[in-house]
């Protein structure tokens, strides 16, 4: 009975993000029968926020039970406009296969899904210190389960992977030295934040849950360390210059099965009789943070071979369809394989980083990833009929990043650009909050209205670097 309600939650969570790529059609549907412009104004900025925002913001509260109706209906309504608004029986719905595809400068689909994973993040790490407003069953689980915020930490690995250097560019593994020199930083920066959001904790006397990652370890620690690790090992000299993120899926099953297989013979047992009163050492308080970033470079890896295979070259709307069909029939496979190894092996476990944990997360975003890539087959069609051609969750200025265009602040972009700086506003924030309010006895109306000026605040200042086109990434 239980695995049966662990994997339904894994598809009820899968269900409840899934329909959050719905709003970037939405948002277009919107500005187009508005004729607001996206120009960088406030109007811009504000018609983003409610229809990109805040149907998130309900989905993961108020309408939490309801939203597999109301997104259904939502989609529904959606397609009966575009049903009356375009002449889709003039439409020519079967293209030439071998024209070309015009989003292959950038992949709209990675930005909207970078930002939407995001911003679902920030919005749960808050939202779950509501107790009136955010259900229970989103919260993390202790050792083993499907919750909505378990698939956090393994999101942002798999987009780490996915946008990674070595995977859009695997020519850069030539220079291996400066591969490293760029991890290196890119971990220090990770280091640094974590060390303050240590500080900080503990100087505010917050309180954190030691089963979550461990005493003194956090999710930035996490990202530090699986971002150093792969890659040293996709650095080590290989024979004939051969680029080990070709064979990113081998390394990511064969570092997965041998973890799995050092868990059920050596740690299982240690890191289950977790116990606070008996870590001696930092290795015994942070077991956890430890040991799930070896899975989670398993998961790295994972996210580096869908890199390799959408940042690769294809210029016509056939092979782009047949990515797209990859990305679909992968998704699946990894479905099946996650059930099997629920049944078979254990349950996910967030704090072990297992197979089935790497499965799952691997499942659950290359789903989303592929909703994403679906709409932008969508524009392809509709922007037969448009004299401004549609770019899901984008504009022309963001997206061909042309500095003598006008200046947008399209959110989605927004928070692609400034995404650590997106999270790490959002966690600030989060403690801001907690220290000023009683957050757990709030009842729904301040509640909501806490969350909505919060989301304000993230989203108001990358929208106001993007629209000013500022950057704080140096790394």
């Amino acid at each position: 009975m239980m695995t049966v309600t662990t994997t339904y939650n894994a598809l009820n969570v899968l269900l409840l993000t899934l329909s959050v790529s719905s709003y970037t059609l939405l948002r277009e549907v919107v500005f187009y029968s508005t004729g607001i412009k996206k120009d960088g104004s406030i109007k811009q900025y504000l018609l983003d926020f409610i229809t990109l925002v805040l149907p998130i913001l309900v989905n993961f509260t108020l309408g939490a039970a309801y939203h597999g109706r109301i997104n259904c209906l939502l989609i529904a309504l959606l397609i009966i406009y575009l049903g009356f608004k375009f002449r889709w029986r003039e439409m020519e719905l079967y293209p030439a296969w071998s024209s070309t595809y015009p989003f292959t400068k950038n992949k709209s689909c990675v930005t909207a899904f970078r930002s939407y994973v995001t911003l679902c993040t920030v919005t749960a790490i808050l939202g779950i210190d509501f107790f009136h407003v955010f259900p229970r069953d989103f919260a993390k689980s202790k050792y083993w389960g499907y919750s909505l915020m378990d698939t956090g930490v393994g999101s942002f690995v798999f987009m780490a992977g996915l946008v990674a250097p070595e995977a859009r560019d695997p020519g850069i593994l030539s220079h291996k030295k400066k591969l490293l020199k760029k991890a290196l930083l890119t971990s220090t920066v990770l280091v640094t934040i974590g060390l303050i959001r240590l500080g900080s904790m503990s100087a505010l006397g917050f309180h954190q849950s030691e089963y979550e990652y461990g005493k003194h370890w956090n999710f930035f620690f996490t990202l530090a360390s699986v971002k150093m690790l792969s890659s040293l090992i996709l650095s080590l000299p290989t024979p004939h210059s051969i680029s080990l993120v070709q064979y990113s899926w081998a390394l990511s099953a064969g570092i997965g099965g041998l973890y799995q297989i050092f868990l059920n013979h050596s740690i299982t047992d240690y890191l289950r009789h977790f116990s606070k009163d008996e870590n001696d050492n930092f290795m015994d308080a942070n077991r956890f943070g430890i040991y799930s970033s070896i899975g989670m470079v398993s998961l790295y890896f994972a996210g580096c071979a869908y890199g390799h295979q959408v940042f690769k070259k294809r210029e016509t709307l056939w092979e782009q369809f047949r990515l797209l069909l990859c990305i679909v029939c992968s998704s699946a496979v990894l479905w099946i394989a996650m059930l099997v190894a629920n049944s078979n092996i254990e349950m996910a476990s967030r704090c072990f980083g297992n197979i089935t944990y790497i499965l799952w997360a691997t499942a659950h975003n290359s789903a989303l990833l592929a909703s994403n890539f679906l709409l932008e087959f969508i524009a392809v069609l509709v922007n037969k009929q448009l004299e401004d051609p549609w770019i899901p969750g984008c504009c022309k200025s963001c997206y061909y990043k042309d500095k003598s265009r006008a200046r947008c602040c399209c959110l989605l972009s927004a928070i692609a650009a400034n995404q650590l700086l997106f999270f790490v506003i959002g966690n600030l924030l989060t403690g801001l909050i907690n220290a000023l309010l009683k957050t757990r006895k709030i009842h729904t109306v301040p509640a909501m209205s806490a969350l909505t000026v919060y989301l304000l605040a993230c989203t108001g200042i990358v929208c106001l670097m993007m629209a000013r086109r500022w950057s704080i990434k140096f790394w």
